[in-house]
């Protein structure tokens, strides 16, 4: 059974990038994603998605082309909104993040 690997918003925005100050790090993302990443389960979520439709950056329909394959982790707000409660018991969470 592969290892499963969450694709947040780094992975594509690292792939497309061309900064030279970022070399080493966009060139072993890329080699990861076009070499490596088979010999794992990737999935993403729709906010993930929707980060890398709302931020504004350079290349940024090609790093939206990249994660059109990438299965969708489902999202259960009560285990969202459980998970947020045990992770953040002091901390106010905005109403904007609950998902209800």
């Amino acid at each position: 059974m592969k290892p499963s690997i969450y694709i947040d918003t780094t992975i594509p925005s690292y792939y497309v990038d061309e900064r030279q100050v970022l070399h080493i790090h966009i060139q072993r993302t890329r080699e990861w994603w076009d070499n490596e990443r088979e010999s794992y389960h990737v999935f993403t979520s729709i906010m993930t998605l929707r980060e890398l439709e709302e931020e504004i950056f350079p290349r940024q329909k090609k790093a939206m082309k990249i994660m059109e394959d990438v299965p969708l982790l489902e999202l259960i707000p009560e285990t969202i909104n459980q998970r947020l409660d045990l992770f953040t018991p002091s901390i106010v969470t905005p109403l904007e993040l609950r998902l209800l």
